[in-house]
């Protein structure tokens, strides 16, 4: 695969995610406030997760006791990311290590990290050569990575992951290529990215409304209206720009996003024409409800700049709602994120396209110095429900117990706010399916998982990856005009009126129809080989 060396320097910087919150503290007296504790540290909606139907091998499976010798233990470096920096966190290394020693006879350097300070130590370790053999990233970044010789290909291990083939299944895995190179293995999630309306029920009932009032945005509106009346001082949109529901994150709503936005396919990919996103009507509407609502005080004044996510404004007690994916654990994890009692408006329906599947993955470094055994560490670690289980939530007996239905829980005396180690990043980790789940959930909530990817609408594109090498200054161009115009027509601060012409006019002058037009060569070709 030819690719130029802009690919290699730009894209670097180009598709970085940041994960970011802080906390507001301003709370009116006229609004109701709840005090609850949250039970746990529930994770940004993710870009979601299923298992498919197990696929059958011969191989033997990677935990298997004819793995360990005599030989001397092979040390693993393995990176995963973290909610932050955790009081028993060498506990945790300790813990992972000894059990990889008794299971794998390997060792393991374990770097928790930050999903701020990745891509730069990422960036630093793989150029420089620095011991690395497992690490979490997103699929934006890969062709820069595959060209670089960052990760190992997969795609010459098939027949030695069994676990990995057991949970994600071989069509999941095909959704992380680049030109064929599979460059890691995609995180066990719902993995399908609809979009809704987190709302406060307290302030719900009090106005007398219930989520089943809310058949249209116009419902949404005329609720709008009766929460401003009654509580003028609450904001009722808020979040960061990022958050706002025309273009929630990297996500289209009802339209597969081939990667990147820059060319979309509509309704739920079931129309293989690739059109531009911030042309299509359901696009144009939503940013006219968001200029609506900003224009009558009910979106947050400051949207359009604060970093201060829906979560953390909510949790303060100053606003009513805010935009996150949802998945059939919602209202639990957010309801313990900010401490109150919400509701799901459902923006969108379910919908599963290979960007929703291949969001995060585990990749093999191409730096390791022995990558048979870090594809058999990870294999291991997407099987292994004790390993998926300590870094999520902890060690059993000091960070976690289990309740007689089977869930887990914090031991008597520990809670969010003094345990020394809890993630509840499921959707972080290589496989949360293999291990338990958090109390208050359903015991049946990863099959519950699986129901909601199997029941979703399925882009015709599924599997589909569009390789952007032949287009990268382009999309450098349109992400450079997303950077200026899309956050303030998405959070209504601008009138779309006049600024969609200017933005798409801008997208189309920056290569816009170039990128579309790669786009649809491709896929034309994918489509014609299926």
């Amino acid at each position: 695969m030819k690719r130029t060396y802009l690919v290699r320097v730009l894209v670097f910087a180009l598709f970085v995610s940041l994960i970011a919150g802080c906390s507001g503290n301003t709370s009116k007296s006229n609004i109701p406030v709840n005090s609850t504790e949250s039970a746990s540290a529930s994770p940004p909606s993710s870009n979601a997760t299923t298992t498919e139907t197990a696929v059958s091998t011969s191989a033997p499976s990677a935990s298997s006791s004819d793995i360990k010798s005599n030989e001397a233990p092979y040390t693993v470096t393995f990176m995963y990311p973290v909610i932050g920096t955790m009081a028993d966190q060498d506990m945790i290394n300790a813990a992972v290590n000894d059990l990889a020693t008794k299971e794998l006879n390997m060792k393991v350097n374990v770097i928790p990290i930050t999903f701020g300070a990745r891509d730069q130590q990422l960036q630093l370790m793989l150029a420089s050569g620095e011991p690395l053999d497992i690490f979490p990233q997103n699929s934006m970044n890969m062709a820069s990575y595959v060209d670089s010789g960052y990760v190992v290909d997969l795609r010459d291990y098939l027949d030695v992951i069994p676990n990995i083939m057991k949970y994600v299944g071989l069509d999941d895995l095909e959704c992380c290529n680049v030109g064929g190179f599979i460059w890691g293995v995609t995180t066990m999630r719902e993995r399908a990215n609809p979009n809704g309306l987190i709302m406060r029920k307290d302030i719900m009932d009090q106005v007398g409304y219930k989520i089943d009032d809310l058949k249209s945005l116009d419902d949404v509106t005329k609720m709008f209206a009766a929460i401003h009346e009654k509580f003028p001082d609450l904001v009722i949109v808020g979040g960061s720009g990022n958050e706002a529901i025309p273009t929630h994150s990297d996500q289209a709503n009802s339209c597969d996003p081939l990667g990147d936005k820059f060319g979309v396919l509509p309704n739920y990919g079931q129309d293989l024409t690739v059109v531009n996103y911030y042309e299509t009507n359901e696009y144009i509407n939503l940013v006219h409800y968001m200029r609506d609502w900003y224009l009558k005080g009910y979106v947050s004044k400051d949207m359009s700049t604060t970093q201060d996510m829906g979560t953390s404004l909510m949790r303060a007690g100053n606003l009513f709602c805010y935009q996150s994916q949802y998945k059939p654990n919602t209202v639990v994890e957010h309801s313990s994120l900010t401490g109150y009692d919400v509701v799901v408006y459902k923006v969108s329906e379910p919908l599963c396209t290979t960007t929703s599947t291949n969001g995060l993955g585990y990749c093999i470094s191409g730096t390791s110095a022995n990558p048979a055994k870090a594809v058999q560490f990870l294999d291991w670690a997407v099987g292994s429900g004790e390993f998926n289980d300590t870094i999520n939530w902890g060690i059993q007996g000091v960070h976690w117990e289990l309740t007689d239905e089977g869930t887990v829980r914090y031991p008597e005396g520990l809670n969010s706010s003094n345990v020394g180690y809890h993630m509840d990043w499921g959707w972080a980790i290589p496989n949360q399916f293999a291990g338990h789940v958090w109390e208050g959930n359903d015991p049946n909530l990863l099959q519950e998982y699986t129901d909601f990817r199997n029941n979703a609408h399925r882009s015709k594109a599924y599997g589909f990856c569009f390789d952007s090498a032949n287009v990268v200054n382009e999309i450098i161009a349109c992400k450079a005009v997303t950077d200026q115009y899309l956050i303030p027509i998405d959070t209504g601060s601008v009138d779309p009126d006049t600024e969609l012409k200017k933005f798409n006019d801008a997208l189309y002058s920056a290569g816009l129809q170039t990128i579309m037009d790669e786009k649809q060569k491709q896929l034309n070709a994918w489509l014609a080989q299926q």
